[in-house]
């Protein structure tokens, strides 16, 4: 207690210096509290699935897609598969509770899902939950959201089926509505491999009524909707007939595992065909459970990690430990720079009988204490800045949620490194010194600077270098906004109208009549959004089979109005929806990939032996965002009255007040559509949503620059406080033989661009490091602005010179008496 004593006391006498190390090394543990939590749930992802490790998914080596039916027949031909399960995630579907209607999201799978997988509900029986086809198990907030607090148990659900097969020709459209029991509750879906959006689970054979072709009923063997997963028996190898598997499901017309011959891939591959990749690494293969989430094979219906995410966790990783390395730095910085001010503490424990070992001990002790403090103050900051770093890492963060009694280690583990590295330094200086050079006034010109200028100069590269990064995702991301899109826009919502033509043409009619109402577009999307795509066999002009791959606007006549998309040949076909399939204008990239020339061309054999005419030539725009992979572009513009079967109404309107036209919209759409959940979205921020990953890159990468350049600052001023401290005496001996403030002020000012100098070379190979791996993230094909460095560079002196001149200012106008009368 006595050491704890002292040294509170020392702290109380030297505020700023207690108040610098504390909040450094808090705001440095608070990004690492966030980044590991980030990092430690995503390597526990699915740990809410007990037998993971006994469960292996069905792929055909690149995905997951399979049908049900082959559950039964896989455990019929191989004895080894001990049982199998089926899962489904489709699209969200509508719930009533009285003269509401709630839109859920549900997981169909077989009836034995959750004693298969080892998921444990909270109330209800996992082996029985599901056996009858009128069962419902809910998630925790979904009950919540539909029985407030009364007990869900028991409750009966309505489920509206309305318009779901009306895309299927084997099936008949109809309007049902169903009814369910709940007959489970299971707990909210984090951190797991099944999506968090899911929040209902039914049995498969619901399947029926939202997409009837992946159902044992019609079996239709095309339909690869469905994740078939299996265990098996003990001491069995699931691939080791993998052969004779991908053999079977082949002859068995299955299309997901139809191998094709070495002639087949190479004409896939001399034309293009996106396909290629997946029918050159055809197999059969289970792929265990646990290796889903980072697996490069698509696991449909699964959540997985994609190589994107894995290089920004890196990313994230590395800038937060070098973050940590510059805090623990600091402290060491600020620590020997007090070493003068506690000289003469430690000496007179030293001539008391306290040994070396003991001054090292004592000092480490108070380096414990510091970061144990530290650390405190830097859980809570991380809890409140957990929910801005949930929205901006876009991942769900609980570091209260998360502690268990082996974080507690890790976190205690943490502590011990941080305070050892902290405090060895300080210890073996103090430590080192003798007591009679410090009761003689010696000590002070004895001690060197050399290892105190090193530190600095690592903080002041590496703070170049994050800077830099910063600079060059900024230029990047004002690089790919100032990219010409090849159309215009204004003032346009996008409203959702899937599946509800005569809702839609209502709307169209009545926003029309809106006096701030430019036009109305009914389509199947976008250029934000994007649209469907098409690959299509056809013969190009030079006579030569080749697939033609492109994406399709079906809309009507105000879409290329709207989007004011220069149409640069007009051969005024009219025709119908009926004849959209067959009619389309074509953009420029068309008739280079298809090698015709537009005025030769009025037809094109698609898919051969459709004809579709050409109805004009319009200049190629940009679908998504620029950074997105482009193709060839077809618009089929029927007449407004004639178009059915589209899944969005875009509404432009004039200038004016947005919030204003948007609410009678909004409105109109409530009153038309009956109540219908929707979202409204201005097209500008739609087009936002396509570049989220790179605002958040930048927005990132910056706080992580800011939080460098003030730890470097810190830096810097213990060193110039130590500095200043050794150089004292010198100063004054200088001043009494002419020199002046100024000139003392530019020495202190040459010391320190030296040392930067000597950062700015080591900022080089961690600016290409840093720089690589943004430019890898982001995708864009730009060269790199060469001011950008030296940008960086200049802001970082700039911070570091004014830093010198601000606590430099008081020793250089010091009377040199003061300092020479004790000698």
């Amino acid at each position: 207690m006595g050491i704890l004593k002292s040294y509170f006391t020392y702290l109380g006498r030297n505020r700023l210096f207690a108040l610098v190390n504390v909040l450094g090394l808090s705001v440095s543990l608070m990004f690492v509290l966030l980044i590991g939590d980030m990092v430690v749930r995503q390597l526990t992802v699915g740990h809410d699935i007990k037998n993971r490790k006994e469960v292996y998914v069905l792929t055909n080596g690149t995905s997951s897609g399979g049908h049900y039916i082959m559950g039964n027949m896989l455990s019929g031909r191989y004895p080894e598969i001990k049982e199998w399960c089926a899962a489904g995630d489709m699209i969200s579907i509508m719930a009533e509770k009285g003269d509401e209607r709630l839109y859920f999201k549900p997981y169909m799978v077989r009836e034995n899902f959750f004693t298969f997988m080892g998921i444990d509900l909270l109330e209800g029986d996992a082996k029985s939950a599901l056996l009858d086809p009128s069962g419902i198990v809910l998630t925790e907030s979904f009950a919540r959201r539909l029985f407030g607090t009364d007990a869900p148990m028991g409750q009966r659900i309505k489920v509206r089926y309305e318009n779901m097969e009306m895309a299927y020709a084997q099936v008949e459209a109809d309007k049902r509505v169903d009814e369910y029991t709940v007959t489970g509750i299971v707990r909210d879906l984090d951190n797991s491999l099944i999506p968090s959006d899911v929040e209902a689970f039914l049995a498969y054979g619901e399947m029926e009524h939202i997409y009837p072709m992946l159902t044992e009923k019609y079996a239709n063997r095309g339909a690869s909707g469905t994740i078939i997963l299996a265990t098996f028996h003990s001491g069995c190898d699931p691939n080791a007939k993998a052969a004779d598997l991908l053999k079977f499901l082949h002859d068995e017309q299955f299309p997901n595992f139809q191998e094709v011959s070495e002639e087949e891939l190479a004409e896939m591959k001399a034309f293009g065909d996106e396909d290629y990749e997946e029918y050159a690494r055809m197999s059969a293969r289970w792929l265990p459970l646990d290796e889903v989430y980072n697996s490069d094979i698509r696991a449909y219906d699964f959540v997985q990690n994609s190589g994107n995410n894995r290089k920004i966790l890196l990313v994230f990783s590395v800038v937060g430990l070098v973050i940590l390395l510059m805090a623990i730095l600091n402290y060491v910085s600020m620590s020997v720079a007090q070493t003068a001010n506690r000289a003469k503490e430690m000496a007179t424990r030293r001539l008391l009988g306290t040994g070396r070992w003991g001054i090292a001990a004592r000092m480490v002790g108070e380096a414990m204490v510091m970061t144990v403090m530290a650390f405190a103050l830097a859980f809570l900051l991380a809890l409140a800045a957990e929910p801005f770093a949930v929205e901006l890492l876009q991942t769900k963060l609980d570091l209260a949620g998360d502690l268990s009694w082996w974080v507690a280690l890790a976190y205690v583990l943490l502590m011990v490194v941080i305070g050892l590295l902290s405090g060895l330094a300080p210890a073996a200086i103090l430590s080192s010194y003798s007591p009679m050079d410090v009761v003689r006034g010696t000590f002070r010109r004895k001690t060197k600077m050399l290892w105190l200028r090193l530190l600095y100069v690592v903080q002041g590269g590496l703070s170049i270098a994050m800077l830099t990064c910063v600079m060059f995702v900024s230029a990047e991301l004002n690089g790919i906004l100032s990219t010409p899109l090849g159309y215009e826009y204004g003032n346009i919502l996008r409203y959702n109208a899937a599946g509800m033509d005569a809702e839609a043409a209502t709307f169209k009619r009545a926003a029309e009549r809106l006096p701030f109402v430019e036009r109305v577009c009914l389509a199947s999307g976008n250029p934000a959004e994007g649209t469907m795509s098409f690959g299509l066999g056809t013969e190009d002009g030079n006579g030569e089979q080749i697939l033609f791959v492109s994406r399709v606007f079906f809309t009507d006549t105000a879409f290329m109005k709207m989007f004011g998309i220069e149409v640069t040949e007009e051969r005024n076909v009219a025709f119908s929806w009926r004849d959209s399939w067959n009619n389309s204008y074509f953009s420029e990239s068309c008739f280079d990939s298809l090698k015709r020339k537009p005025e030769e061309t009025v037809y094109v054999n698609l898919a051969n032996p459709a004809k579709h005419i050409v109805c004009g030539q319009f200049r190629d725009f940009t679908v998504g965002s620029v950074l997105s992979r482009q193709w060839p572009i077809r618009i089929s513009a029927a007449a407004s009255d004639t178009v059915f079967g589209m899944t969005q109404v875009l509404v432009e309107t004039s200038d004016g007040d947005r919030t204003r036209q948007r609410a009678q919209l909004d409105s109109l759409y409530t009153e038309v559509f009956e109540g219908m959940p929707f979202e409204s979205r201005w097209y500008d921020d739609l087009l936002n949503d396509s570049y989220e990953n790179v605002f958040r890159l930048r927005k990132i990468v910056g706080i992580f620059a800011c939080v460098a350049l003030l730890i470097t600052l810190l830096g810097l001023t213990a060193m110039s406080l130590y500095f200043i401290a050794q150089r004292r005496h010198d100063m004054a001996i200088r001043k009494v033989f002419g020199s002046d403030s100024r000139r003392e002020t530019a020495a202190l000012m040459r010391f320190a661009m030296s040392s930067l100098a000597f950062g700015a070379v080591l900022s080089v190979p961690l600016m290409w490091f840093g720089i690589t791996r943004m430019d890898d993230m982001i995708g864009y094909d730009a060269l790199f602005p060469w001011w950008i460095p030296l940008a960086a560079f200049a802001v970082v002196a700039a911070v570091s010179l004014l830093s010198v001149w601000l606590i430099s200012r008081k020793a250089v106008r010091e009377n040199p008496v003061e300092n020479l009368k004790t000698e």
